[in-house]
């Protein structure tokens, strides 16, 4: 007779072995999981902490942990198949279950590169390429698996072009898509048309990128997903936009427009944030201010929207890669479990691409306090996503928002502000050299270094260049935008030239070689910029320089008559303040004392608001000059004690920020 109160057998059946089986890969997934979020935490505190390398081994331990239970579920897969004529059959859950593993093993590899001190770089790639190819195969045939096919081959072409293999990946993508296409696995169909985009963008193909883009816009709008026409219609305004093709960039948004009221949209407010910074910044790009506005109020509501729905997402903990990622299957899926996913701009970088650009179209007479304020909103977004763990991706953002703040700074004259600002940029490129990379500390210092010092140190250096230039350092100021004008992008060259010819113009003696040289560089410079349309702020500068360096004076009044349309056009009160100075000097020896009186006046009245003492001096100097024409004595040595107190303030200013 059997005892009651003995404990129970354990069943063997095969049943019982699948249920185990299944329990451990499971409990398997949520170890490895929990163990990369640590090393994510882990990395994130190695960038502040004083013991980097030790902090490094913690969490490189971390992951080194969570493969092995990766991999350790990929011989529970493969165990079956060697004891099938035991059970008769594979007892493991999930017939994908290998491959999602082994796909999972392939992103760390690729994100973390774990083995970096025990492995050469091809012999990480090869693993992960080893790891995806057995995915691909372990994966199977039928339809209700094709997300986890389709998420394979993505990132084997992703680890293709990492290795510069474009034609392989090309040919992949390219098959994926028409295949997603012919299933009408839609939403997989733009995946594969972004990656093909961006490795026609890598390659140098902008045509062929937009034409891309164009063609699964088409075919969006002809199956009736307003939604995926949208998402890609965005993309591709972008690259218009860099293409400067304002006919169609026109056209394309005005097909967009018509298409935001749809409800189908209600809930994406991502690719509306997106979409109307975009817009806001191609009409500041032509110059229409107005629209920017306008376009930047509807950016900043979509942006509120988005900001309730990622705070809901941080709370319940599933928004990954800093909310970047829209989710078209279940957002609460472990990561390890599938699910088709659209990467774009994360929260915290489109928060501070809306503000920048909401700065950017700012007019008026506290231009400069509301132009700091937005900047001020997107640097703070900014920190909150460096605390958040984004610090690397925010980076070059960082940059770009600081050195918009050392140009607003310089402009008004707040030279303290802007050698503070110089600094802090100084010392994000400092402390980006001084953190290694996820991976290989000494190559990715190296890839950091070029990505970060490299690809803005023109940038940085015309910055410094302009500050030199506005304390009265002009031998150094004149050397570094030289060093930009040798080495510098156009747009870089472009601004490096007209600040040397107007050094030129304004040194106290032009000498004749100085003349032609300034002369040089107008003719360069005429002959490179575009139409006035796409590049108002350019063809200003070109017709204020062009202005002073005139003799004749018709010639001159003509040029600085056409900046002065382009500023009102463009709401530069600045630029528009020194033309109509630099316009009562052309008038002051005609005799038009009236006329010339108002344009000083009105240009000292600019100077006022935008408490410009340089320029303020200037008008009064003007202003000097007319009543001493006119013969009223006493007001023009009131004048005078004006303008010396003035420029000492001017001067006193220089020496501090010095």
């Amino acid at each position: 007779m059997t005892n009651s109160s003995s404990p129970p057998k354990p069943d063997a059946s095969p049943a019982a072995v699948a249920m185990s089986r299944g329990q451990i890969h499971e409990l398997l997934w949520a170890l490895a999981e929990s163990h990369f979020r640590k090393a994510q935490a882990l990395y994130k505190s190695s960038l502040t902490a004083q013991t980097e390398n030790s902090a490094n081994i913690h969490w490189q331990a971390s992951i080194v942990a969570g493969l092995t239970c990766l991999y350790s579920v990929v011989k529970i897969c493969e165990a079956p198949r060697s004891q099938a004529h035991y059970f008769g059959s594979n007892p493991v859950t999930g017939p994908d279950t290998e491959a999602k593993t082994r796909l999972r093993i392939a992103s760390v590899l690729a994100e973390w590169c774990n083995d970096s001190q025990t492995r050469t770089a091809d012999e990480q790639q090869g693993e992960e390429e080893r790891q995806l190819t057995r995915a691909l195969m372990a994966v199977p045939n039928a339809d209700s698996y094709l997300p986890t096919r389709y998420a394979i081959i993505a990132a084997h072409c992703r680890l293709f072009v990492r290795r510069g293999e474009y034609k392989w990946a090309e040919q992949k993508l390219k098959s994926a898509y028409m295949d997603a296409q012919k299933r009408q696995q839609l939403k997989w169909a733009y995946h594969f048309v972004f990656e093909i985009s961006k490795l026609y963008l890598a390659c140098g193909n902008t045509r062929g990128s937009a034409n891309v883009l164009q063609h699964s816009a088409a075919m969006a709008r002809k199956s009736g997903d307003t939604a995926g026409e949208v998402v890609v219609s965005a993309e591709l305004l972008g690259q218009l936009m860099q293409m400067r093709n304002w006919t169609a960039v026109d056209a394309l948004t005005g097909r967009i427009d018509t298409l935001m009221t749809d409800q189908a949209l209600a809930e994406i407010s991502p690719v509306r944030t997106r979409y109307w910074a975009l817009k806001a910044a191609a009409a500041i790009m032509v110059g229409n201010v107005a629209g920017a506005q306008a376009a930047c109020d509807f950016a900043r509501e979509a942006l509120k929207e988005w900001q309730h729905v990622f705070a809901r997402q941080l709370v319940q903990e599933y928004a990954s890669h800093g909310g970047s990622i829209v989710a078209i299957a279940n957002p609460h899926i472990p990561s390890i479990s599938g699910g088709f996913m659209v990467r774009g701009g994360s929260y915290y970088e489109l928060h501070a691409w809306v503000m920048l650009v909401s700065a950017l179209s700012v007019s008026g007479d506290n231009k400069y306090e509301q132009f700091m304020e937005f900047l001020q909103r997107a640097f703070d977004g900014i920190v909150r996503g460096e605390a958040d763990g984004f610090k690397r991706q925010l980076q070059q953002l960082k940059l770009h928002v600081l050195l918009h703040a050392v140009d607003a700074g310089l402009a008004a004259l707040r030279v303290s502000e802007a050698k503070s600002t110089l600094d802090e940029v100084m010392a994000v490129v400092a402390d980006s050299e001084n953190h290694p990379s996820i991976g290989n500390p000494d190559e990715s210092k190296l890839r950091r270094q070029k990505t970060v010092w490299r690809s803005n140190r023109d940038a940085i250096t015309l910055r410094w260049a302009m500050y030199m230039h506005r304390t009265g350092e002009f031998e150094a100021a004149m050397q570094a935008y030289r060093c930009v004008v040798k080495n510098g992008a156009s747009d870089l060259r472009y601004a490096a030239q007209i600040n040397i010819a107007v050094m030129h113009l304004s040194a106290p003696m032009l000498t004749q070689e100085s003349e032609m040289h300034v002369r040089q560089i107008l003719h360069e410079l005429s002959e490179t910029t575009p139409n006035t349309s796409k590049e108002m702020v350019r063809a200003a500068l070109l017709d204020f320089v062009q202005g002073i360096e005139s003799k004749e004076p018709v010639k001159a009044k003509t040029h600085l008559l056409a900046c002065m349309r382009t500023c009102n056009e463009i709401a530069d009160a600045a630029l528009q303040g020194w033309t109509l100075c630099l316009l009562g000097t052309l008038m002051l020896p005609t005799g038009q004392y009236g006329q010339t009186l108002k344009m000083c006046a009105a240009g000292q009245a600019i100077a006022q608001r935008a408490n410009d003492l340089l320029q303020n001096a200037a008008a009064v100097g003007l202003l000097t000059h007319i009543e001493r024409a006119v013969g009223d004595s006493e007001r023009c040595t009131k004048l005078l004690e004006v303008d010396q107190r003035l420029l000492e303030e001017f001067n006193a200013l220089i020496q501090h920020a010095a």
